[in-house]
């Protein structure tokens, strides 16, 4: 790859892909109007930072179809740079959303998918050609297969990134989990710098409770030097090797809460990158995530938070 350097704030790296839902919260039916939309969490971390006014990058393989070209192009109409997305050898990943009573069913089509292939020889590539301050990856990617899990491992392990400061959010994902993958995920987050995971994550994936965390990820040893706990709609702490801070949630009237977590990430990095103190960055994680959990968008947006009348940065 050549070509001038990339020198974004934060450079995004994962699988996004068409999500097809119907327009109405309604079973799938034949006849029924659906529509399309880009569902991905790095990308939405990515558009997300864009929204906030810092310089983003999203890196990922896309097939060689039309489904590529419009997860991308929206990617970029965002303010995301996607110079680095190339386009690999399987077709772009799509899932179908089928709401339904109390509960929706997500059925996926991405194996074989051009993300799913992907392996360290991207990672080390994309490290060639960009120098970001902050490269973010989550456990989604390291769940996807032995290559994705080569690229996760390229990233947080072998610091292919040189002094960047890594950020991996744990998202867990049952429909994708094996044998081990508690155990994967739990080395790559303690060998991140800045880690997010979910409190009812780690019941669900470590059976560690809120309180336990903190020796789970090795904080003061070898762990992150940020963990940040997201308890749903009570409070988010940050534990560091020198202090513990807890910030309550913002009560709000909830519309969708699909990249809630993802918008509460991009907030918290943009605190991070404007070296503002714990207590700064999880109250900007969680007005980017109100914002989002005011929005049927996966994402936020310049408009969104205007209307909104957050204090982002």
């Amino acid at each position: 790859m050549t070509g001038p350097v990339l020198t974004p704030d934060v450079l995004c790296i994962g699988e996004s892909m068409l999500l097809v839902a119907p327009t109405v919260p309604t079973p799938l039916a034949l006849g029924a109007t659906l529509t399309l939309h880009v569902a991905g969490a790095e990308s939405n971390v990515a558009m997300d930072l864009a929204a906030l006014g810092f310089s983003s990058a999203w890196a990922s393989l896309i097939g060689p179809d039309r489904f590529g070209e419009i997860l991308r192009d929206h990617i970029a109409s965002s303010g995301v740079d996607v110079s680095l997305v190339g386009v690999g050898t399987g077709r772009t990943g799509v899932f179908f959303k089928d709401p339904g009573g109390d509960a929706t069913s997500v059925i996926y089509y991405r194996d074989g998918s051009a993300a799913s292939l992907m392996g360290a020889e991207q990672a080390r590539s994309w490290a060639q050609a960009s120098r970001p301050r902050v490269v973010h990856v989550s456990g989604i990617t390291s769940q996807l297969g032995p290559g994705p899990r080569a690229l996760v491992d390229s990233v947080v392990v072998q610091r292919a990134f040189a002094d960047a400061v890594v950020s991996f959010d744990v998202n867990y994902r049952s429909s994708l989990a094996g044998s081990d993958t508690a155990d994967q995920l739990l080395a790559l987050a303690r060998q991140s710098d800045v880690v997010f995971v979910g409190a009812d994550e780690a019941r669900a994936v470590w059976g560690v409770e809120k309180a336990g965390l903190a020796d789970l990820f090795s904080i003061g040893g070898a762990g992150p030097s940020h963990l940040i706990v997201k308890d749903a709609d009570l409070d988010a702490t940050e534990i560091t090797t020198s202090d513990t801070v807890v910030v309550p949630a913002l009560s709000i009237d909830v519309l969708e809460p699909v990249g809630a977590g993802d918008a509460f990430a991009a907030g918290w990095l943009g605190g991070f990158l404007d070296s503002a103190d714990a207590g700064e960055r999880l109250a900007r994680g969680h007005a980017a995530a109100a914002v989002a959990l005011r929005s049927m968008s996966d994402t936020i947006t310049p408009d969104l938070i205007e209307s909104s009348g957050a204090t982002l940065r």
